[in-house]
């Protein structure tokens, strides 16, 4: 009897401690990316390793994800049945597996957000049901162009199916918690699929003539130059665009935190991460910003976030910078920061 309630808690252990190898962080040191938790997004994950500009590094990363997922359910269906280990445990190694994915102990619990990593969970516990996930997610991502959207929808499609086609138990258990967590985990995407802001399956910079204010002109040393010709815009949503440049000015949107539960160090550090990512899709980094406007929801924590912005702030190259506190869009984000900055020579 001991050893039946053992076994399940012992193999739910080594899954999540599987699970809790951060693939998209070991992946980027082996290959000497930088680590993705400090840009982009700020998630270790497959999509945001793709930001690196390294397309073999992310597919690694997915791979490897969804893997860790895979192979802890594999071994109790393969192996447990001696020890009497079925498809309870089956489910409950599924869910650790995932739990480490997404509060790793070894990266001090800055984890990803789950996708690749549940889907190699529903394979195993049923390939049917993860093929019929995995076909919602392409049809999703397919007709509406947002990977979040389709993940979302995926989530909330996988225990349904199970319900209706296989009936209740620990499969439809498991997949139910882990699509609740994985919609938990997406609430800034769904906030910024909500404000039009999300970024489209591969969306890259407008096109100078379809991001053109239309019929607007500038005159420079006597001539008249189209402004079609000049301005560009990125990551178009329907209120706004992320960023936009003219002349060889780049305009950033005032960059908000997606992982809101972090303090003023944390919130800060995703803000910065996503200055970088958007300076360096435009060809240019912090050591040409020409001036910054960072908003406080409480000047209390100016001393904090300081102390991120001199460690990211270029040496040498400190830009004009205003800091105020601002009542905030959302009660949840401490910081926004807006920044302007000059194209690198050669951009």
């Amino acid at each position: 009897m001991l050893m039946e309630s053992v076994l399940p808690l012992a193999a739910a252990l080594v899954a999540y401690l599987v699970g809790s190898l951060s693939f998209a962080v070991l992946v980027s040191r082996a290959m000497g990316l930088g680590d993705p938790r400090n840009y982009g997004s700020g998630n270790p994950g497959a999509t945001n390793v793709l930001r690196s500009g390294n397309k073999g590094a992310a597919l690694l990363t997915l791979l490897l994800d969804a893997l860790k997922g895979y192979m802890p359910v594999w071994a109790v269906v393969a192996f447990g049945e001696p020890y009497g280990l079925g498809e309870g445990t089956m489910a409950l190694v599924g869910v650790a597996a995932f739990l480490g994915h997404l509060w790793p102990v070894f990266f001090g619990f800055r984890g990803g957000k789950g996708v690749a990593t549940a889907a190699g969970v529903l394979m195993a516990l049923n390939p049917l049901l993860g093929l019929g996930t995995l076909a919602t997610w392409l049809i999703i991502a397919y007709f509406f162009r947002y990977s979040s959207l389709a993940a979302i929808v995926s989530a909330l499609f996988a225990p349904f199916y199970q319900l209706l086609i296989w009936g209740s138990g620990p499969i439809a258990i498991a997949a139910g918690v882990m699509g609740l967590l994985l919609v938990w985990r997406h609430g800034a995407n769904i906030q910024k699929l909500m404000n039009g802001t999300e970024s489209r399956l591969g969306q890259k910079a407008a096109p100078a003539a379809a991001a053109a204010v239309p019929g607007a002109e500038v005159r420079i040393e006597g001539k008249v130059a189209a402004m079609s010709q000049n301005l560009r815009r990125f990551h178009v949503g329907d209120r706004l665009s992320e960023m936009a440049i003219f002349h060889n000015v780049v305009y950033l949107a005032g960059q908000v935190p997606s992982d809101t539960r972090q303090d003023m160090a944390g919130q800060t550090r995703q803000v910065l991460a996503m200055v970088d990512r958007l300076l360096a899709e435009a060809g240019t980094d912090n050591a040409h910003i020409l001036m910054a406007t960072i908003y406080l929801a409480d000047m209390a924590d100016f001393d904090a976030m300081n102390l991120v912005w001199d460690d990211w702030v270029a040496p040498g190259d400190a830009p004009p910078r205003a800091t105020v506190q601002a009542r905030l869009a959302r009660p949840e984000w401490k910081i926004e920061i807006v920044v302007t900055a000059a194209l690198s020579a050669g951009a």
